[in-house]
């Protein structure tokens, strides 16, 4: 099946005042085959919009210091 969405060891970064803060420490790995479906669940302030970033699920917010996304 072939892959739309495909992504391995992603981990987040955000530059703070204490260094950098790390989310997904252990890295974030998504794979979505054609007709796949998708739902990110999850309470207040677990990170959905955080993983959407990271998976290129959306483009990222405008943040005045952007997160960095290494994969």
């Amino acid at each position: 099946m072939t892959s739309v969405i495909e992504t391995r060891s992603v981990v987040v970064e955000y530059p703070s005042v204490r260094g950098v803060l790390r989310l997904y420490d252990q890295g974030v790995s998504l794979k979505v085959d054609q007709g796949d479906f998708l739902a990110v669940l999850g309470g207040s302030g677990w990170g959905k919009s955080t993983l959407n970033d990271a998976a290129w699920l959306r483009p990222p917010p405008c943040f005045s210091d952007p997160p960095h996304f290494r994969r």
